[in-house]
């Protein structure tokens, strides 16, 4: 019987696909999905999943799904890969962003500069008003009208977050200081509106129409900024990505044994990797079953639905795209971009690691690992766990604390004063809570608080250096003494170029480095880097 793909869907979902921990859980239930599709006959008795990964982005992965069956008479329902596409949608439950993630982030481009547009539309609008015509009641009404409703459209996504976490009760973020910024700033204009309606000089103007529109203005900006760095950010993350491990072919060539040639290759092949036994099969089983390689058509299978138990040929400068065992021929693999050895012999039985290079003749391996959980992806995939709470959120909630005190003590002030000194009016009342209000404006933090967070990024962006945390440096800076690299992936990117040499390049020592380089280095980095320099 031969296995069919009757199913394949990719999704681009946020977060890191590694095979532990999250990867195992949504292994875990999208087969409980499967079986529950077997259960109602939407997929045959014999259907099996495949699961395979590859990044997309920073923080973003294409997850293929593939379901493969032998029923040779399996007909599917009505809708059946729309129904089977909702099916694992729903279940998968990890954030699955739409595919049309570019239109995406040209929508946000777009929502952030028409806001820019709007108030520094509003902005001007005042000001020609205010120059226009002279003091009185209806101007006023109409500047606070537009600066109302202009800053409540450009600032509408903060306060329906804001909003909405009145159900969580999380209000220790950036839409609630924003949020909270806004409402000073229109209690501010409303205030100074009713209790002076005829605004007569340009610094109330200025204060009164202005500066909400002002802070909203710089804000939006500031979101702006921060999409435009954080996208060369990820451009910049993925081409890293891409550069640092070999290009894997999109089909490999396998061999279709009968079932129980399988059987016995895999409990040969398991028995050597638990108990390091090298002599697992006899002489003329090895030979009867090379024959037999040698001799059967093979069949062309994509890499994404490369699974355990499948016999796969690598070609000459090929990549290995999953772990195996070698089962037929000798060889030299490169995996110095996985363990740092460029050189290195593989006999018969022994292992090789998904990424390796073969440097030797066509091989023939037997999968021992899924693609999806090889060595390849456990490094492209480093963990991407929720961070553990501790130090960041107890730092956060005490300067949360701490700010909301200060904020209450200084309004009870605003209030006792005046009431123990027996001046108590309505009017000094507002002005004294409106400036203590004002010189702890949420706002104002907002800006204070994002403008070196991006400066920083786009500084880190382009010398290349990403963070897995971006907190680490805004609320532990103070906390770290010691910075350990590693070197692939970290300080190099496969693109090594040599400067300079102090010896001359028509030495004999030049000519001897340069052949062993091209020899023995073969696709490393560095003696590409060198066989270049030399060649050039």
């Amino acid at each position: 019987m031969v296995n069919k793909i009757i199913f394949e869907e990719s999704f681009l979902v946020k977060g890191i696909m590694c095979f532990d921990g999250c990867g195992q859980t949504i292994q875990s239930f999208l087969k409980d999905s499967i079986d529950e599709c077997i259960e109602k006959n939407i997929l045959p008795a014999d259907a099996k999943l495949i699961i395979d990964a590859e990044p997309r982005g920073l923080g973003l992965h294409a997850l293929t799904i593939s379901i493969e069956s032998e029923c040779d008479d399996f007909i599917p329902v009505k809708n059946f890969h729309a129904i089977l596409t909702a099916k694992i949608k729903e279940d998968i439950l990890f954030d699955i962003v739409d595919e049309q993630i570019e239109q995406n982030d040209s929508s946000t481009k777009q929502k952030n500069w028409m806001n820019i547009l709007i108030n520094l539309l509003s902005m001007g609008v005042v000001f020609a008003l205010s120059l226009t015509f002279p003091p009185s009641l209806l101007l006023t009404i109409i500047l606070t009208a537009i600066t109302v409703l202009s800053t409540l459209f450009t600032s509408r996504d903060y306060l329906r977050t804001f909003i909405q976490n009145f159900r969580t009760k999380q209000f220790v973020n950036m839409a609630s200081t924003i949020s909270l910024g806004w409402f000073l700033s229109i209690a501010h204009t409303l205030f100074h509106a009713i209790s002076m309606p005829l605004a007569s000089s340009f610094s109330m103007i200025f204060m009164n129409f202005m500066m909400p529109t002002m802070l909203m203005t710089c804000i939006n900006g500031m979101d702006e900024l921060k999409r435009i760095i954080i996208e060369k950010a990820q451009k910049k993350q993925l081409n890293g990505i891409k550069t640092l491990f070999p290009q894997m072919a999109e089909t490999y060539q396998c061999h279709r044994l009968s079932q129980s040639e399988l059987d016995q290759l895999s409990d040969a092949i398991e028995c050597l990797l638990q108990s390091k036994i090298t002599s697992l099969l006899t002489q003329e089983e090895i030979a009867r079953l090379h024959q037999r390689l040698a001799t059967q058509e093979t069949f062309e299978e994509k890499r994404k639905v490369l699974k355990k138990g499948l016999v796969i040929d690598v070609n000459t400068g090929a990549c290995f795209p999953v772990d195996c065992v070698l089962i037929k021929g000798n060889t030299v693999i490169d995996a110095s971009l996985l363990t740092g050895e460029p050189h290195q012999s593989r006999c018969l039985w022994e292992s090789i690691p998904a990424g390796a290079i073969n440097l030797g003749e066509k091989v023939t391996v037997y999968a021992v690992k899924n693609a999806y959980n090889s060595t390849v992806n456990r490094l492209l995939f480093p963990s991407n766990r929720a961070k553990s709470a501790s130090a960041n959120q107890d730092k956060t909630l005490s300067f949360a604390s701490l700010y909301t005190t200060l904020i209450i003590l200084g309004l009870l002030g605003a209030v006792v004063a005046p009431m123990a000194f027996g001046i108590v009016t309505v009017p000094l009342l507002l002005q004294n809570m409106m400036g203590i209000l004002f010189s702890v404006c949420p706002c104002t933090i907002a800006i204070a608080y994002q403008l070196p967070a991006l400066l920083s990024l786009h500084q880190r962006s382009k010398r290349g250096i990403q963070l897995r945390d971006d907190s680490l440096l805004t609320t532990q800076s103070n906390d770290i003494h010691t910075v350990v690299f590693d070197k692939t992936g970290t300080l190099t990117t496969g693109n090594s170029v040599v400067d300079s040499s102090d010896i001359p390049i028509n030495s004999p020592l030049w000519e001897r480095i340069y052949l062993l380089e091209k020899a023995h280095g073969k696709s490393h980095p560095l003696a590409k880097a060198i066989q270049k320099y030399y060649e050039t």
